[in-house]
């Protein structure tokens, strides 16, 4: 009884392992979505304040 007992705790605590490994995946993969957002956000606005300082830029040679 005590194996089969043994046994059967080991199967539930794979089963939590199991489980946690699945939360840890989904977090990971929330943190890179989360990552990604924020990088094209980033990208975006670099790629703005760029447009902006060479239309600024032109401006001002154009006016020389």
């Amino acid at each position: 009884m005590a194996c089969t007992e043994m046994l059967g705790e080991k199967e539930e605590r794979l089963e939590e392992l199991r489980a946690d490994l699945q939360d840890v995946k989904q977090l990971y993969k929330d943190q890179i979505e989360f990552m990604v957002e924020q990088l094209a956000h980033l990208t975006q606005q670099q790629k703005e304040k760029q447009q902006e300082v060479q239309e600024n830029g032109l401006g001002h040679e154009t006016s020389q």
